[in-house]
């Protein structure tokens, strides 16, 4: 079994049977696994050099047996105050589709040059919460980029680092903060800080 599978499944066994959460969605059905995938990949790529005349990277074929419009979203209560948690992995076929309005970014935190939006692929992102939160592959070079808002910031994170994070801070609303370059104004370190201990409390083991 791929390892990014087995740390999906321990996710979904968490939110599952977590008592301190409330899950408000949850649609997790793995893909073929890509070894047993051969003819499937094949054609995904055809489709891809055929259509945009680019060569599909390596990343969304690790990916492509988690990211299956895999969708997951839970909520909670600490300290009088509500935490949110969400992703929303689109499937391979998706992540080449031209986002409804564009990207739009007023600003860009330690990106140079600036990218283009149109070899952008969102990768992950908040369908449920309605805030501005989505991560993005360049297709280009192969950076992760993360927008709040916005604002547009670069993560220190590979694509499979992003997928192996993502599992290990559940997802929870900011979470790419930790990750970022440039640290944002808001939220500021101490909303973070909170996140952080929140999540700590959602998933303890005591």
């Amino acid at each position: 079994m791929n390892n990014i599978r087995s740390k999906f499944d321990q996710l979904v066994k968490e939110i599952k049977g977590n008592t301190k959460i409330e899950t408000v969605h949850l649609k997790w059905k793995p893909a073929t696994p890509v070894e047993k995938n051969v003819a499937g990949i094949a054609f995904y790529k055809k489709i891809i050099k055929s259509t945009f005349g680019e060569t599909m990277p390596e990343d969304f074929i690790y990916g492509s047996e988690v990211c299956n419009n895999t969708h997951l979203c839970w909520r909670g209560e600490y300290n009088g105050e509500t935490f949110w948690g969400e992703t929303f992995l689109p499937s391979v076929t998706d992540l080449y589709a031209e986002l409804p309005g564009g990207i739009q970014i007023e600003q860009y935190h330690e990106i140079e040059p600036k990218p283009d939006l149109k070899k952008l692929s969102r990768i992950d992102y908040h369908r449920e919460i309605g805030d501005i939160h989505g991560t993005y592959y360049d297709r280009t070079n192969g950076n992760m980029l993360f927008q709040y808002k916005w604002d547009m910031y670069k993560l220190n994170l590979s694509y499979q680092e992003y997928l192996d994070k993502l599992c290990e801070m559940r997802g929870i609303a900011l979470w790419p903060f930790f990750f970022t370059e440039t640290k944002p104004e808001y939220p500021d370190q101490a909303l973070l800080d909170k996140t952080k201990v929140a999540l700590n409390y959602f998933f303890s083991n005591e």
